[in-house]
């Protein structure tokens, strides 16, 4: 996971989950495979839906056959240099998407 998403997205994926789980009495000793499971699907779905915004069609060019091999090939180099790409460009469409 942390070859694909970078160490910095991941520990942001990890925090927000365990103070979201923490807050949770249920949760005090152990936190529910379950739960974790729902948490990351929602997540997920999030992440689609901002895709598939139409504003965001741009994103999807960096989902390309140049990353998978890249992830495959555990160049880390380039897959870091794909994801700041993205993000630059992600950032900028989700800040235009905040001010409308």
């Amino acid at each position: 996971m942390i070859e694909i998403f970078g160490e910095n997205e991941v520990d942001n994926v990890v925090i927000t989950a365990h103070k979201l789980f923490s807050r949770d009495p249920g949760s005090k000793h152990w936190i529910h495979y379950p739960d974790v499971q729902g948490y990351l699907q929602e997540e997920l779905a999030g992440a689609h839906r901002f895709l598939m915004d139409p504003a965001h069609r741009k994103l999807w060019e960096y989902c390309s056959e140049d990353l998978v091999n890249a992830i495959h090939s555990r160049n880390t180099e380039k897959v870091e240099r794909i994801r700041e790409r993205f993000a630059d460009l992600g950032g900028a469409a989700h800040h235009r998407r905040d001010v409308t």
